[in-house]
């Protein structure tokens, strides 16, 4: 019996020992994850200060980052010509209020409803689209009648606000009248 004894309180050690490890383990990864969060939050505070700080001093001549502010502003048109040189190759262009992309024929923003100022360059035959795209959703103005992009919230053509229900159907052709219609039954 006294064998078992022994064999019981050994056990009994090794599974606190495991119980006591698990535990420490677990603490150890809650504090890690804790330490990481809190080393996230320094440095996204660190870049805020830093962005707060460039904007107040951007045009600091003397500030001794005076070079970084160069290289921002740099990067920054850099950037934009980057991006207009992409709405150019998509055949967009961006509206002045909001930001929101828009077709080159468009002249007035379906987000915000502001009239687009569209450069003015030589004119190139415009290739027709392909029937399929015709087919694909459309809204009808209620004011104009101009045909506009299913999730269009301003009209393109007239700048009206739509419903945000297209309450306004492609009007029916009329049915085809023919001569047998006029045909006296007798």
């Amino acid at each position: 019996m006294a064998f078992f004894d022994q064999l019981a309180d050994g056990l009994k050690k090794v599974t606190r020992d495991i119980t006591g490890k698990a535990q420490d383990f677990s603490e150890q990864v809650k504090l890690k994850s804790k330490i990481n969060e809190t080393e996230a939050l320094v440095e996204k505070t660190y870049a805020e200060i830093g962005r707060l700080y460039a904007q107040a001093h951007e045009n600091d001549e003397e500030s001794e980052f005076a070079g970084q502010f160069q290289a921002i502003r740099e990067a920054k048109s850099s950037l934009e010509q980057l991006k207009e040189d992409l709405r150019k190759l998509r055949g967009v262009t961006a509206c002045t209020v909001c930001g929101h992309e828009v077709g080159k024929d468009v002249q007035f923003c379906p987000k915000c409803g502001a009239r687009i100022e569209h450069p003015v360059e030589p004119e190139e035959p415009a290739e027709e689209e392909p029937a399929e795209a015709e087919a694909a959703a459309k809204k009808i103005c209620p004011v104009c009648g101009a045909e506009l992009e299913a999730d269009a919230q301003f009209c393109t053509v007239c700048g009206a606000e739509l419903p945000e229900a297209n309450e306004a159907e492609v009007p029916e052709q009329p049915a085809e009248v023919s001569d047998e219609d006029f045909a006296d039954e007798d």
